[in-house]
């Protein structure tokens, strides 16, 4: 198999990439799924919420994420993760590194994990005072 690495420069800025071509389709179709990923985990088309308290609180990229403890409806406590956009979306919409913070009650409206574990991509966040978080950025006119 051959590969071929290319260096481009990108636009006005001149940024440059790198791109990995191969002659093998499959290797192709691999390289483009690692590069891209989606929602496929999760059933975006529900929205359901968790109320707990914060025990991680993680502003990094590629996503943020949120772990939480939650009462589990049987008189324990469960322990949640949950994935959030990348931090320089949620700070167009209003989010900091320090607006939540491990000990938080919160509650998160998320689309849940297609395999059934205590997990979701989050939706939207409240906090304790009422204070809502969206994941997406105003609308600009």
């Amino acid at each position: 198999m051959q590969y071929r690495v290319r260096r481009a420069l990108a636009g006005p800025g001149h940024r440059s990439f790198c791109a990995v071509t191969t002659s093998n389709p499959r290797t192709t179709d691999a390289i483009h799924a690692f590069a891209h990923h989606s929602n496929s985990a999760f059933e975006v088309q529900k929205i359901n919420e968790v109320t707990g308290v914060v025990t991680d609180w993680q502003w990094s990229n590629p996503h943020t994420w949120i772990h939480l403890t939650a009462d589990d409806g049987k008189g324990g406590k469960a322990a949640w993760a949950l994935e959030g956009r990348a931090p320089g979306v949620l700070a167009r919409s209003g989010w900091t590194p320090r607006i939540i913070k491990v000990g938080d009650t919160i509650k998160v409206h998320y689309s849940p994990a297609k395999d059934g574990t205590n997990s979701g991509l989050i939706a939207r966040v409240t906090l304790a005072d009422g204070t809502i978080l969206a994941n997406n950025p105003p609308a600009v006119e």
